[in-house]
Parts: structure tokens; C-alpha cells; sequence
């Protein structure tokens, strides 16, 4: 009898603890025409990649926030940019005058010089003045981005041709 009670009482432990441990989570946010990821570590942290379309009355903004719920988290750590595309990089003005974002990750200088991209990046700019960025350009320097974060920049080199793509691995 006693050797039954020490098992169950080693089973209900055992399945406390599986209980209490964290995952990663990763949340796949419909932003209709894009998609915005929201990773989130065992230990809590967060990293969004993309924002969504912007004008739109908050509804993809809304939608990262009901993800980030999901998840238990009030703040955003880092959200990551992949390039200054409506359906990308829109949403960033209304996502933060909804939650907080510790850091943007971005790749640099715009590279596309079309009236309706530069718009963009300028109302990026001015959303995200007061916030801390990270660039993580092909050939760049790594040390700043979080070390959860395994990564690779791949894109045209300055000295290169455009079609010439130098990976970099961290």
C-alpha cells in the first residue's frame, strides 16, 4: 500500500511539473494579405515579426493584441520589420498606440524609392521615434539583437550587385 501511495504521489508530480512548463509559443496572426507572427519564449519574451496593414481602424492591431492576451503578455519585447510594405510595416502606428514595444528590429535604410514606400517609412519613423531599434543589415553587426533570437540577414550587399546575396548567419 505504501508503495502504491509513492507512486501516485511520483505520477501527480510528475504531471505538476509537465503542467508548469513553459513552451515555446508561436502565434499565427491572419492580417488578411499578410501574416504577422508573435513568438513567445519559455522565459516570457516576445518577438513579433510584421505588423500588419495600417488604416484600416485598428483591426490588425486589434488582432496582435488578442494574440498577445492569448499569450499573457502586456508588452511586446521586440518587433522584428522585414521590409517597409504596407501589409508589413502599416500597422506599426496603430499597434503602438495600443501596447507597448521595447525594441523594433529593422534592416536598415529603405531600399525601394517609390512615393508610396517612403510614405511608409516615414510615418514608421515617426511612430517609432521614442523607441529603442536594432539594425541588422547583411554584413552588420549582431551583437545588439537578443540572444534567443538565432537569425539570418540575407540581402544585397552595398559593394555588390543588387542580385548578389551575402548570407549572415549569427
Amino acid at each position: 500500500m505504501l508503495n502504491k501511495l509513492l507512486l501516485l504521489i511520483a505520477i501527480l508530480s510528475l504531471a505538476g511539473a509537465t503542467a508548469n512548463a513553459r513552451t515555446l509559443d508561436v502565434y499565427f496572426i491572419d492580417v488578411e494579405g499578410g501574416q504577422a507572427t508573435l513568438f513567445v519564449t519559455p522565459a516570457r519574451q516576445s518577438l513579433l515579426i510584421d505588423t500588419g496593414w495600417g488604416y484600416n481602424a485598428y483591426r490588425d492591431a486589434n488582432r496582435i493584441i488578442a494574440a498577445a492576451k492569448l499569450a499573457k503578455i502586456k508588452k511586446i519585447d521586440y518587433v522584428l520589420i522585414t521590409h517597409y510594405h504596407s501589409d508589413h510595416v502599416g500597422g506599426v502606428p496603430q499597434l503602438i498606440a495600443k501596447m507597448p514595444v521595447g525594441t523594433f528590429i529593422e534592416h536598415g535604410p529603405n531600399r525601394e524609392d517609390t512615393n508610396a514606400t517612403n510614405h511608409l517609412v516615414e510615418e514608421y519613423k515617426t511612430a517609432t521615434a521614442s523607441v529603442p531599434h536594432i539594425t541588422v543589415a547583411p554584413g552588420g553587426d549582431k551583437r545588439d539583437v537578443p540572444p534567443w533570437v538565432d537569425h539570418s540577414a540575407v540581402g544585397p550587399l552595398a559593394d555588390r550587385k543588387p542580385r548578389n546575396l551575402a548570407p549572415v548567419r549569427r
